[in-house]
């Protein structure tokens, strides 16, 4: 399935260049964000309104407990049904593309004036939104690590609900719309991105089964977790506030995704009879 590297990488960039442009119209063009400014009025007009209890609930399925939930579930999947690469994918985009939209938040944004806001401007720096990046990288990663005969289903409830997301934390006043658009955009090109570098197909990478029962077993322990004290998401999500937690958590999964792929690469080298250790 996911063995078209080029068009992966190409997504990926084209995903990554249009968040660049995203950044230029959002806060570089005064016609263009009048625009953004106008739209977003109107959907936050609708704030309180009969709309209110949806769009609270589909924000809430990205909050960060539900998405350490979701994410470590997504994880678990794959590595259950053998697919090592895959899960390995998930756990990058899932992290990657949400640290790199808490990085954009503090280099590159700032807060914005829109004159139908009132006194309810945003104050905060909202590009991306955090809560647009995790809706799509959850859609994105459960169409990778889902069997071929429960992607399209899996595209399609995908596509609905980041879509109403979106709109959610318009109506609830959280968000511009390119603060929703770039969200959506940095998950895509982590997904493409990821793809493109894992090659996740169906039977790569199998693992023995002593050690997939060991590695599932491990991931079901932290799920309950998260489940039993909510403190546990929260507490790793504050410390990511620090720059140098960010980087050395991001250094450490990159080391882990270099070793696995040298260790591959080291196996599928050696000739056919030779044993390991020999």
């Amino acid at each position: 399935m996911l063995r078209r590297t080029p068009t992966g990488l190409a997504a990926g960039a084209g995903a990554a260049a249009a968040v660049g442009a995203v950044w230029l119209a959002a806060f570089h063009s005064a016609a263009l964000h009048a625009v953004d400014g106008d739209v977003f009025v109107a959907f936050r007009d609708l704030q309180d309104g009969p709309l209110d209890p949806f769009a609270r609930a589909a924000a809430a399925l990205v909050d960060t407990r539900p998405f350490a939930l979701a994410s470590v579930l997504l994880v678990v999947f794959a590595y259950a049904r053998g697919r090592t690469r895959a899960a390995l994918v998930a756990g990058a985009v899932l992290v990657g593309a949400n640290l790199t939209t808490q990085g954009l938040k503090a280099a590159v944004t700032s807060p914005r004036f829109h004159p139908g806001l009132g006194d309810r401007q945003l104050i905060v720096e909202s590009w991306p939104s955090g809560h647009a990046t995790a809706a799509m990288a959850l859609v994105l990663v459960s169409i990778i690590v889902a069997p071929p005969s429960w992607r399209l289903l899996c595209a399609v409830l995908g596509a609905l609900y980041v879509t109403w997301a979106g709109i959610s934390v318009m109506i609830l006043g959280w968000h511009y719309p390119s603060d929703v658009a770039a969200g959506f955009l940095v998950a895509t090109a982590w997904a493409a991105f990821g793809v493109a570098a894992g090659e996740a197909r169906a039977g790569s990478a199998r693992m023995p089964p002593r050690r997939r029962a060991a590695g599932v077993a491990v991931g079901l322990a932290g799920a309950v977790a998260i489940v039993a004290d909510p403190r546990i998401p929260y507490t790793i999500a504050g410390s990511l506030d620090s720059p140098a937690v960010a980087l050395g958590a991001a250094a450490i999964g990159i080391a882990a995704l270099v070793l696995a792929a040298a260790r591959r690469r080291s196996r599928g080298s050696r000739p056919r009879g030779t044993a390991a250790g020999t």
